[in-house]
């Protein structure tokens, strides 16, 4: 009987063995087939990046001028629309957190994103024949293309004040063929953090790598760490449970007859559909309302498109709201700006009094719609500065298989300052404390719910 009760607990374990390297590999990212007969490649106007496809896949590279490397697959349709739906290997980053990414619609050269930024490329014959083309994890080699990837296309080096190329020696010394995984990463954080940007990172693994961002705003600690407590705490506020929509991605209820909270707990759907039936519902469910406080302190970012929806359904007229460049050369050319406007939503509410509350936790996209907000006469903005993160993140893959991103744009406000590594600032400033918190209070909400009286 023993015996039978092994043999069955070891066929179990080869069959979850078996099952787990099947899932793994199915969701392993192996490129296409590009037909021959069909075949272009075209080389991107900054931001790295080539692409080999025919009329129906697409392989995606990240170059320098050294490199030359897979990063991800997808599928280009009869529109031109592309998406990607696996990257480079990373079977369990396919399987766990990548789902389909619509990159935008190709013509003629032309990437056109959701919010009509474009991305410029122009054909070549091949694909470029370059020293490191092939996945290594030799340590100098992949020192070469970190170390490139930024100098050829990172956005902020002035704003952070570094000449990157002048760190080239100093910390190319520090690599050589004998450097271990574990040196190489602290090679490249000590990098990296000198940039102090939230948008730069080298990820090792599902949960694992090392970020560039090191001088955090003193309520950034405060609202990260308590979160869920501060979203409790304004639930005390509240005069029924928060409805849903989105996939949770916004939460909303009445504080009264004539007024609501909604709170925007990220930018990350990237459904067109689902965002379009979640603010048509949102709509419905507010319309009538007088007053509206929208919380963004614990939001994170996402997609400038998802903020941009969101933004215009309190839009009233037509209004600038940034205005966006890519680096093309040297550390301060940029291309001509594309400037990104926000129209009123077909059903827009009707809301003359709206609290948009920030902290320093609110970023990316977030501050895209706060950079909306900004643009409304009937909005109030209160709570403290925006994290200051603003550009795209680009994603790039080293020899090795880690994953860098890092910031290749330049996003300039309606002002026309450029708010990156400072902030968006409230136009009124109301600080969290700790004491608050711990006593259930959100004294950023009472004031906005005073505001509104």
């Amino acid at each position: 009987m023993q015996k039978i009760i092994i043999i069955i607990c070891m066929s179990i374990i080869i069959v979850l063995a078996l099952s787990t390297a099947l899932v793994l590999y199915i969701n392993t990212g192996r490129p296409p087939s590009i037909d021959e007969t069909e075949r272009q490649v075209w080389k991107s106007i900054g931001y790295h990046i080539i692409l080999e496809m025919d009329n129906e896949d697409v392989i995606v590279y990240n170059y320098t001028k050294d490199s030359l490397l897979p990063f991800g697959f997808g599928t280009i349709n009869d529109t031109g629309e592309i998406v990607i739906e696996k990257l480079y290997g990373a079977p369990l980053l396919n399987l766990l957190f990548w789902t389909d990414t619509a990159s935008g619609t190709f013509h003629d050269g032309v990437v056109i994103d959701l919010i009509g930024f474009k991305k410029y490329f122009e054909r070549i014959e091949d694909l470029p024949d370059v020293k490191i083309k092939t996945f290594t994890k030799n340590p100098v080699h992949n020192y070469e293309v970190f170390f490139n990837l930024f100098e050829e296309n990172y956005s902020l080096f002035k704003i952070a004040n570094v000449d990157w190329n002048a760190l080239y020696s100093e910390y190319r010394a520090k690599v050589t063929e004998q450097t271990t995984d574990e040196e190489l990463l602290a090679t490249f954080k000590e990098m990296i953090q000198l940039l102090n940007d939230g948008h730069t990172n080298v990820l090792t693994g599902l949960q694992s790598g090392v970020g560039s961002k090191r001088e955090k705003l003193p309520g950034f600690e405060l609202y990260l760490d308590n979160q869920e407590k501060i979203k409790k705490n304004s639930k005390n506020y509240l005069s029924q449970k928060t409805k849903c929509i989105i996939n949770k991605h916004i939460e909303y209820a009445p504080i009264n007859d004539d007024l609501y909270y909604v709170r925007v707990n990220d930018f990350y759907a990237t459904d067109k559909q689902a965002i379009k039936d979640g603010l048509t519902k949102l709509q419905r469910d507010l319309d009538g309302i007088s007053s509206i406080i929208v919380d963004l302190r614990l939001n994170h970012g996402g997609t400038d498109y998802f903020a941009l929806q969101f933004a215009e359904l309190f839009a009233k007229e037509e209004v600038f709201v940034f205005s966006k460049q890519t680096r093309v050369g040297d550390y301060d050319e940029f291309n001509e700006p594309t400037n990104i406007y926000m129209s009123p939503a077909d059903h827009a509410l009707k809301a003359e009094k709206v609290i948009v509350m920030t902290s320093n936790v609110t970023g990316s996209a977030a501050e895209v719609a706060t950079m909306a907000f900004d643009q409304m006469n009937h909005v109030t903005i209160i709570g403290e500065t925006t994290m200051g993160v603003h550009s795209d993140i680009i994603m790039s893959i080293l020899p090795n298989g880690w994953i860098v991103t890092l910031s290749a744009e330049k996003y300039t406000a309606a002002d026309g300052n450029v708010y990156e590594q400072i902030g968006l600032f409230p136009d009124e400033k109301v600080i969290l404390t700790e004491e608050a918190v711990l006593k259930g209070l959100d004294t950023v909400l009472e004031r906005a719910i005073q505001f509104v009286k």
